[in-house]
């Protein structure tokens, strides 16, 4: 009795550790929930305010403006995409908990099949009559005890196949909510599939869209670039006319300085001829004076020719004296004026060489200003290329707005099947509930009845073993080792408790459809609000990115 004992409040233990983790997983799925509603508010609220910011970039032409919207989708998609992650990981995290308290419960069941299995011990054999007579009567109660328990197992077969067909006419009209849903997933697979191509669509358009603009300011800053190139060719031209100019300057400037270089001997030889010319005179003089000397003339006469030739010579040195120096000074004059030449020159020629590259960088530039131009003019000539491929992507997606309006159509017709359909699901598993319920309690009644029975037998057991206890103590005789009573208390206790796992189990099942059926109310309203969402967008023919967006969440 005292390991009965401990093994008993052992089951009670774990019994309460598993309702502790039930307790907890319940409360764990409360907080789930409340926590999908706040995030199905939070992606209302997201809905609207890219409805707004949606309407807003219409409005609002401006690129930055749209970008920044798109920052903002793209954060708060993220955003949500983490908090999904999270729950996912929680549900994960409350399956394996739910499947650990099964496993413990399979635990529990097969203790109470192994107790149940294990074989009764033999009672030794007695000659007392008295003692067979009570024996016999132990056995007759046990053998009435064995054919109410019989009755017990026959009811709960019956409950058991009652539950059995309802449970196979559940998983039927699973089987069909399922094809419905199945069918609902592929339709909605495909809108999303088709949103998704149209949304890509759009994308590229908006993209080739920009790459447009981009070009068109490209050739806005080539058509400022040819300007700038024309203003530099017009300073290029005038350039090559100073150029010009300075070159004919510095050639006529090399002519004056051969001309003055030519006339510089002839001015040096009449100089030398005009001294020759002198001392011709003065020799000529002496002799005649030399040879005057041998007659005897007058010396007044010889004075006087004396003096006239030296008057002629003073004369005639005073002019060559003139000449010599008018010719120096002009000779300095033209040294002075050829050092100014040549250093004209020389900064002439600099400036020359500083002009002669400047024009090779200004062909370099304006051979890479032609490179761009004609890189530009091919751009433009893909940009015309691309919008003329966009102007039909656009025509085809005009054309494909009524195909999605009868898509939407059917959708709505399809959404109004499934809640017909899921309304008679609801009706079904509402009789479940009802049959379910009724047959605890006929379960509940028939252990209340066992109980009372099995009280009655305790009590009678009790009075059997002091009737036994005095007798012995009479007869001085060993107890029996074994009695019926510890075997009926165990199977009792069994049978209880095999009940109250079998309505856990139960009440588990019913909590897993119930958990079905929320999450396909869930599901439906989901869609429900998708398509309520979806319809004005068609309607008014606006707002395709954020109907593939919505979608796109709704597949998430």
């Amino acid at each position: 009795m005292d390991h009965e004992a401990i093994s008993l409040e052992l089951l009670r233990e774990d019994n309460a550790a598993l309702e502790k983790k039930m307790a907890e997983v319940v409360q764990q799925n409360e907080r789930m929930a409340k926590r999908q509603e706040e995030l199905e508010e939070q992606a209302k609220l997201l809905r609207e305010q890219n409805q707004t910011l949606q309407q807003r970039s219409q409005d609002d032409k401006g690129a930055s403006v749209a970008l920044e919207v798109k920052k903002q989708v793209s954060m708060q998609k993220s955003h949500l995409k983490a908090e999904n992650d999270q729950l996912r990981q929680d549900k994960e995290s409350l399956e394996k908990n739910v499947l650990h308290l099964r496993q413990d419960l399979e635990r529990l069941y097969k203790r109470f099949k192994d107790q149940k299995s294990a074989p009764p011990q033999q009672a030794p054999p007695t000659k007392d009559v008295e003692r067979d007579a009570e024996f016999t009567q132990l056995l007759d109660h046990q053998r009435a005890w064995e054919d109410q328990q019989h009755i017990v197992q026959d009811l709960i077969r019956q409950c058991k196949e009652k539950l059995g067909s309802n449970h196979q006419h559940l998983q039927k009209r699973r089987r069909v909510m399922h094809e419905t849903l199945s069918e609902q997933q592929q339709l909605l697979n495909d809108m999303i599939e088709h949103f998704k191509s149209e949304f890509s669509e759009r994308r590229d358009f908006e993209r080739m869209e920009a790459e447009l603009v981009k070009e068109l300011e490209n050739k806005e800053a080539n058509a400022a670039l040819s300007i700038a190139l024309d203003n530099a060719t017009a300073r290029n031209l005038q350039l090559e006319d100073e150029i010009n100019k300075g070159r004919t300057y510095v050639v006529s400037l090399q002519e004056e300085l051969a001309r003055e270089k030519a006339v510089r001997p002839e001015v040096e030889s009449l100089a030398q001829t005009a001294m020759d010319e002198k001392d011709t005179l003065i020799a000529s003089l002496r002799a005649e004076l030399d040879a005057a000397q041998v007659p005897q003339i007058n010396v007044e006469e010889y004075d006087m020719q004396i003096q006239q030739l030296r008057d002629r010579v003073a004369a005639k040195e005073q002019y060559l004296l003139a000449q010599k120096e008018g010719t120096l000074v002009v000779l300095k004059q033209q040294a002075d004026e050829r050092l100014a030449r040549e250093a004209a020159e020389t900064e002439y020629q600099m400036q020359i060489q500083l002009l002669e590259s400047t024009v090779a960088d200004l062909q370099t530039q304006l051979a890479t200003s032609d490179e761009k131009v004609a890189a530009l003019e091919l751009q433009v000539n893909q940009s015309q290329t691309n919008l003329a491929a966009s102007t039909r992507l656009i025509n085809e997606l005009e054309a494909l707005r009524g195909a999605t309006d009868a898509q939407v159509v059917s959708l709505e017709a399809q959404v109004v099947d499934f809640k017909k359909s899921m309304a008679a699901a609801e009706q079904a598993a509402h009789e479940l509930r009802e049959a379910r319920d009724e047959a605890v309690a006929r379960l509940a009644t028939c252990v209340d009845a066992h109980r009372s029975q099995e009280e009655a037998f305790t009590t009678k057991m009790q009075v059997l073993h002091e009737k036994l206890a005095e007798k012995e103590t009479k007869n001085a005789m060993p107890p029996p080792t074994c009695l019926t009573a510890p075997l009926d208390a165990d199977t009792s206790r069994e049978l209880q408790d095999f009940f109250v796992a079998y309505y856990d189990c139960a009440e588990t099942k019913y909590k897993s459809a119930r958990k079905q059926h929320e999450d396909a109310d869930a599901r439906l309203d989901t869609v429900r609000r998708t398509v309520e969402d979806v319809l004005p967008l068609v309607e008014h023919g606006r707002g395709r990115a954020a109907l593939a967006e919505m979608l796109q969440q709704l597949r998430n």
